[in-house]
């Protein structure tokens, strides 16, 4: 006779359950849907926001070496970079809800809910738990590297393989690699410092414009990158659960 045996998948759920019984603690309440920015509304707002990435790049970081016009100048300047920028978008979050995923099951639930923090609600547990914005702060710093920490690293490994598809040369990729893991490193740091400074000035909202600007300004040079953050961002600020 055949033995029944539970799914990885469902003895994580059945552990969160146990973890929330016993601790009165759900250490996974800030995890984002899996399947959330494949639905119709955001792959719209994706789309969008992919003409936003083009049109910038196309007033602001065209080459001026590059021809005025050429026969497809529309597949050229405006179709291929939409698709690239459209699926860039699509790949960041597919690749950070799997990551987060895996570390459910991987990892213990307590530091796997630590990597996927909401930043806008875990500002303020702090503030109303301390009543001290110095110390919200100081928490904030840290709170924010860990949960920045997969979204980068995603984001990496996009970028990776983006660069590998172009077939390039082994001081291209190393130049490239070293790049991108910079680009990690300062996205990162970045956040934390901002959301540090913003939680000084008002937990929550403060936490999160703080973060945004300063991802904006330690990674200046990737404008689908930016949209990526505002959004993950965006969507902590939309789930106001304490």
């Amino acid at each position: 006779m055949e033995v029944w045996e539970p799914s990885a998948r469902a003895l994580t759920s059945a552990a969160k359950d146990v973890a929330v019984l016993l601790r009165g603690k759900n250490y996974l309440r800030d995890q984002k849907a899996f399947m959330a920015h494949l639905h119709a509304d955001a792959l719209r707002h994706t789309a969008w926001t992919s003409c936003v990435v083009v049109v910038f790049d196309g007033i602001f970081r065209r080459s001026p070496d590059e021809e005025k016009a050429t026969d497809n100048a529309l597949i050229t300047y405006a179709i291929i970079p939409w698709c690239e920028s459209f699926g860039r978008a699509v790949s960041y979050v597919t690749a950070t809800r799997m990551l987060e995923a895996y570390c459910v099951e991987a990892l213990p639930l307590r530091l796997a809910g630590k990597l996927m923090k909401n930043l806008y609600t875990s500002s303020l547990r702090k503030m109303i738990r301390y009543q001290n914005k110095t110390l919200v702060a100081k928490l904030m710093l840290k709170t924010t590297a860990r949960a920045s920490l997969l979204t980068h690293l995603a984001i990496f490994l996009v970028e990776q393989v983006y660069l590998l598809a172009r077939n390039p040369t082994l001081a291209e990729v190393t130049k490239a690699s070293v790049k991108n893991a910079h680009r990690c490193v300062l996205a990162v740091a970045g956040a934390s410092l901002g959301a540090a400074v913003g939680s000084l000035i008002e937990p929550g909202r403060g936490t999160l414009i703080g973060a945004m600007i300063c991802e904006d300004l330690f990674t200046s040079d990737h404008l689908s990158n930016h949209i990526f953050f505002h959004g993950e961002r965006h969507l902590d600020f939309a789930a106001k659960k304490l």
